[in-house]
């Protein structure tokens, strides 16, 4: 049976996200107090995203080295990947400062504004260290572990079986994200009403 229109526009999660952000806009605006307080639901969502961060990452790198299993295939697709990254990031930067010259987000009317001291938003950085950057940093942490976990499994004789088995996990890993991202309007509802109360 074929779904109408407007059901699958209800059902669709880009549109239910779109209709939370308008409320949210209308929530903070008329409702300041109640928006505030909706900061919660913002961060919440936030909070249960990063926690499926490290297992995708994990569940996609080792399978995904582990399955060719020749390294320099890997290799060569990994070159590959890296070239597609800088040129789409590239284009992403020049389309960022294209709009910012054009729309100038910044220029504003700055008299209606509280414009106090700032200095307590400015932490000192203190003296960069690749071993702290890379402590602070879990993405990156995970992303070479799966990479050297990868490798090994390439070398493992059982190695088909580890594959599947990760393959396996990472089904049910995507499961619960996708039961996740239902909650995505709630979450784009609470961080909005509370930027716009704010």
């Amino acid at each position: 049976m074929k779904k109408s229109f407007s059901y699958r526009l209800i059902t669709n999660t880009a549109f239910q996200v779109l209709l939370a952000i308008i409320a949210g806009i209308l929530v903070g605006q008329y409702a300041p107090e109640t928006g505030k307080k909706m900061e919660v639901l913002g961060t919440g969502f936030v909070k249960i995203i990063k926690v499926f961060i490290g297992p995708i990452i994990f569940l996609t790198i080792v399978p995904g080295i582990g399955a060719i299993g020749d390294l320099k295939k890997v290799g060569r697709m990994g070159l590959k990947a890296l070239i597609y990254f800088e040129v789409i990031t590239t284009f992403a930067l020049a389309l960022g400062i294209v709009v910012a010259l054009v729309v100038q987000p910044g220029s504003i009317d700055r008299s209606a504004l509280d414009t106090g001291d700032v200095s307590h938003y400015a932490q000192a950085a203190g003296e960069f260290t690749w071993a702290g950057f890379f402590l602070s940093n879990l993405t990156l942490q995970v992303l070479i572990i799966a990479i050297v976990t990868g490798v090994v499994v390439t070398y493992v004789k059982s190695r088909e079986k580890i594959v599947d088995f990760l393959d396996n996990v990472s089904d049910y890993v995507f499961k619960a994200l996708k039961y996740v991202m239902y909650l995505a309007p709630i979450g784009a509802f609470g961080g909005m009403a509370f930027a716009v109360a704010k």
